[in-house]
C-alpha cells in the first residue's frame, strides 16, 4: 500500500496524486481536450456575466 500526501486547507481535504511523465511532449489529444474544456469554461462564464459570445476567426 502506498501512502499519498494529503493537503489540508480550511475544511477541505485534497488527495495529491503524482506520477513520472514518460515523454517530454504533450499529446495532441490532451491539447485538444484542454482547449475544449477551456472554451467551455469561458463560454459558461460569459453566459453568467452576460457577455456576448466571440466567434473564432
Amino acid at each position: 500500500m502506498s501512502e499519498k500526501p494529503i493537503d489540508r486547507r480550511g475544511s477541505s481535504l485534497r488527495d495529491i496524486n503524482c506520477f513520472k511523465k514518460k515523454t517530454t511532449s504533450t499529446s495532441q489529444r490532451d491539447k485538444d481536450m484542454a482547449t475544449t474544456r477551456y472554451k467551455a469554461v469561458i463560454q459558461e462564464r460569459s453566459k453568467k456575466l452576460g457577455i456576448p459570445e466571440q466567434r473564432d476567426q
